[in-house]
């Protein structure tokens, strides 16, 4: 096992300008070399990808940082399977930076690969470069080991003098360039050594770079380490075998360093629940909970022990049967064809680079320039192969209204994936490198956001009208009630943390139905639930704006489908105990991450989302409110003959309408005050005010909302209407929308 920082052990790292990832089957080249190398880390620049991001396949981990729309310069780092373990994050400074910190059994180990300006470049370029990556060392703590590599475009010669705690003996240019005194006075500043120069090797294991003419060849590409860890840095050499159609070498160094594996929670993968739509599987899948459920006589006279049993018999019982869903690995839409002419082009790389004559070097040369050309030309076949292919099923998809296919086909065939895993900032906008910092950040934003104050007033329900009583039945949860409450459960949906899905009480039989009924009436007898029932998982959903802004993300909650089931079998029951204005109770939620889930955190207000009956309660809800905000029938604009229309209303997003301004405040001012009482609150962020008509002489709209003004926007779409600039009669619409309650 290669582990960073260890004595036992070396890690293999590297830099390579690649030239461009942005081309036909580029990136399967090079996880190939990367692979046949049994690199643990390849910096690399010049990737010409746009925005930033991660990207995990096949047990490999891509870090990228690029231009924000241009495909030029951008950097980037690939990680193997024990150096993702390792990550503990990483931050896209720039199209020229890219860091990323790990977690070593010594320390902590923080790498930095750059692509530098090249020498002709403008001196305002080269400033700006240097003092970016100034302010990057600056921030990385003092006791890490620091690693810098990547393409600097610089020069060394074998000169020491002045620089002799920065460099070696053996620079092989004839004169230090501009760039490289920039690069041997950073490196002074930050206490780094340049590895290259401490290894002697023959000429061409130094030269990094060459010219398109093969004449001339150069040393621009560098791995630095900080002069307290020099002796950790075993050799620095060019690996000329490499080959992805670059003209730099592939730069390798051997570091003895240790990684140490975080304690990460496994992401378990779900139970292949597909597999039930078998007959033969399904009838064995029944079997075995049937046998498994005969053997318990005597569920326990605990709530928690009866539940713990139910659910340890079902996933028993899938995991004999139909096991955990397989890792679908991405399809390698390059033909062997095409990887025999890749391998054919690198054979002819090496003979070019060993060729001896001239006349051996031009022909070879030739050779390889042909061999490249036909690569480039036998990948874009095979991907338009590849997308024809795709194409064909996702229009057979179409004719069968296969909708759930489709989808996958479209977004597989678009490339329009959502980038989930850029560091997020905290609340004073520092990014958040550690995966811990990140977790405890997420923890917060929706803790925030989920919880809102205890109102100071509530209102007084004795006061009101006393409704019609409803008759609500008693009785225990029939079985008949159960079974269809669960064959009204959706497929294909995701299972809560007790890791049941809906497919697996569907194919369960009379045995599994029997239970669940009697687990549902203690539930109801004793007026209680278990505890992982109470639990649930936030899914976090981008939106649109930047995504390293906790706020430009939603969370979707994922509840259990057994709590589904017995809200399902019992809606009267559990409407009549948990109606208005009865206080709820406390649930716990945690956030799903890219390392697994964060610490629970407790949720006392407001309707519990992913739950059926949060719709139904919230409608209650903001019913109530409006009928005491526009109740008395005397606000609004005229509407048909002597009624008045004063709202429109969708779900959560309500619009107020009034003939005038101070009729407008009026009604916002009695919304707040009306939903304050119940625990909800008028987002003044999403609050817009609009003027409709022409109204010529009149004062500017000026609403006030929660103390803050809101002037005048622009026409929106509500409701699915377009409310014009112009109308006969004037009207203000005012739309503000309720995010949180009690």
């Amino acid at each position: 096992m290669c582990q960073f920082l260890s004595a036992k052990g070396e890690t293999k790292i590297g830099t390579w300008n690649v030239r461009t990832l942005y081309q036909t089957g580029k990136m399967a080249q090079l996880l190939k070399e990367f692979e046949e190398y049994q690199l643990n880390i390849l910096g690399i620049s010049e990737m010409r990808w746009t925005g930033s991001g991660k990207l995990c396949s096949d047990g490999k981990t891509v870090l990228y940082s690029g231009h924000e729309d241009q495909h030029r310069r951008g950097v980037g780092m690939v990680l193997d399977k024990e150096a993702s373990r390792a990550l503990t994050g990483w931050k896209p400074v720039n199209d020229r930076i890219i860091t990323a910190r790990f977690q070593s059994r010594h320390g902590k180990t923080t790498i930095v690969q750059v692509y530098a300006p090249t020498e002709d470049a403008d001196e305002v370029d080269k400033d700006d470069f240097y003092e970016q990556l100034q302010d990057t060392f600056d921030n990385i703590p003092s006791h890490d080991v620091k690693i810098l590599m990547g393409d600097f475009n610089a020069q060394i010669d074998s000169n020491r003098q002045g620089f002799d705690g920065v460099v070696g003996p053996f620079g092989t240019a004839q004169k230090t360039s501009d760039n490289g005194e920039r690069l041997l006075l950073f490196c002074n500043i930050n206490s780094l050594n340049i590895g290259n120069t401490y290894f002697q090797h023959k000429v061409i294991h130094k030269k990094t770079w060459r010219s398109p003419n093969g004449t001339t060849q150069n040393e621009i590409d560098y791995v630095c380490i900080n002069q307290r860890w020099r002796s950790s840095l075993l050799d620095v050499r060019v690996f000329r075998g490499a080959d992805v159609g670059s003209d730099h070498h592939l730069l390798g160094a051997r570091v003895r360093l240790r990684l140490k594996k975080l304690t990460v929670q496994k992401k378990v993968k779900p139970y292949a629940a597909e597999k039930l739509k078998d007959p033969e599987v399904s009838q064995q899948y029944k079997l075995e909970l049937q046998n498994r459920f005969q053997l318990l006589q005597d569920m326990g006279p605990d709530l928690e022990d009866q539940w713990a049993l139910f659910k340890e018999t079902v996933t028993k019982s899938a995991e004999e049967t139909i096991g955990r869903r397989r890792g679908s690995r991405k399809e390698q839409w390059i033909q062997g064809h095409t990887w025999e002419l890749i391998d054919e082009r690198k054979k002819t790389k090496g003979l070019r680079d060993r060729a001896k004559t001239e006349e051996e070097k031009e022909q070879t040369d030739h050779q390889y320039r042909d061999l490249d050309r036909q690569v480039k030309k036998s990948c874009r076949a095979d991907k338009r192969h590849w997308l024809d292919k795709k194409s064909a099923e996702a229009e057979e998809a179409a004719k069968k209204n296969d909708s759930r296919t489709l989808y996958r086909l479209v977004r597989e065939l678009s490339g329009n994936w959502n980038n989930s895993s850029v560091p997020v900032k905290d609340k004073s906008g520092k990014t958040l490198l550690t995966t811990e910092e990140q977790d405890q950040r997420w923890v917060e934003h929706f803790q925030e956001t989920l919880n809102q104050p205890t109102p100071d007033t509530l209102y007084d329900f004795g006061t009101e009208e006393t409704a019609e009583q409803l008759d609500v039945c008693e009785e225990p949860v029939r079985k008949e009630e159960t079974e269809e409450a669960i064959k009204a459960m959706k497929s294909n949906k995701a299972a809560g943390l007790d890791e049941i899905s809906a497919e697996m009480l569907k194919h369960g039989g009379d045995c599994t139905v029997e239970m669940l009924t009697r687990l549902m009436n203690r539930c109801w007898q004793e007026g209680q639930v278990p505890r992982d029932w109470q639990e649930g998982v936030i899914v976090k959903l981008p939106k649109k704006g930047d995504l390293s802004n906790c706020n430009n993300w939603r969370g979707s909650h994922s509840v259990i489908h057994p709590w589904k089931g017995i809200l399902r079998s019992t809606p009267q029951k559990v409407e009549e105990s948990c109606g208005l204005p009865v206080k709820r109770g406390t649930s716990w939620c945690c956030v799903r991450t890219e390392g697994g889930t964060t610490d629970f955190f407790n949720i006392i207000t407001g309707v519990r989302q992913g739950c059926i009956l949060s719709p139904f309660l919230f409608l209650i809800t903001i019913d109530f409110v409006l009928r005491k905000t526009t109740g008395d029938g005397k606000e609004g604009i005229r509407w048909r003959e002597e009624s008045r229309l004063a709202d429109l209303d969708f779900a959560d997003d309500l619009a107020l309408l009034s003939e005038n301004n101070q009729g407008l405040q009026h009604l916002t001012t009695k919304l707040e005050t009306s939903s304050g009482k119940v625990g909800l609150r008028v987002s003044s962020e999403k609050t817009k005010a609009m003027e409709v008509g022409n109204h010529t002489g009149q004062p500017r709209l000026n609403i006030t909302v929660n103390n803050s003004q809101k002037k005048e926007g622009k026409a929106e779409t509500h409701l699915a209407q377009d409310l014009p600039r112009r109308s006969k009669k004037g009207k203000h619409p005012l739309g503000g929308g309720g995010d949180s309650g009690r």
